[in-house]
């Protein structure tokens, strides 16, 4: 018989799954039930973003750039109040994103998101997703 899984961490990984499908799903008004008020997030190559306004605002600069975008969750471990979870992005450059009009180029990307829970929500965040590879598939800066 295999050893039961302590709520937290069951609880911890459904919440960050739900957030992750509610980005993917454009869902965004989602993220006031998921996160924390004082919410400390880090994503590749923009400022530190602080509460939920901030982070609705980026998932939904995302959106923008790719309206058609897929969230896939490939795995999650959970550890107390840590999450870790590895994922893939998908979707077409159809909108403007960090400034580039859209492309109509697709990408497929590999991410990963390192959580900390509080409370049954997300209270810290730190994503990482390869840039060099998003704008090389972008086809906005050429194959190394």
């Amino acid at each position: 018989m295999a050893a039961a899984t302590p709520a937290t961490e069951v609880s911890g990984k459904e919440v960050v799954s739900r957030l992750l499908e509610a980005w993917g799903g454009g869902q965004l008004a989602l993220v006031d039930d998921l996160v924390a008020t004082n919410y400390v997030g880090t994503v590749p190559g923009h400022p530190t973003l602080k509460g939920r306004g901030e982070l609705k605002a980026y998932l939904e600069t995302f959106r923008e750039g790719f309206p058609d975008l897929n969230v896939t969750i490939q795995r999650q471990l959970a550890e107390r109040d840590r999450v870790v979870t590895e994922f893939k992005l998908a979707g077409v450059h159809r909108g403007t994103f960090e400034g580039v009009p859209g492309t109509k180029k697709s990408i497929d990307l590999w991410a990963s998101v390192f959580t900390r829970m509080r409370s049954g929500a997300v209270a810290e965040q730190w994503y990482e997703w390869d840039r060099l590879a998003l704008y090389q598939q972008l086809e906005i800066m050429p194959r190394l």
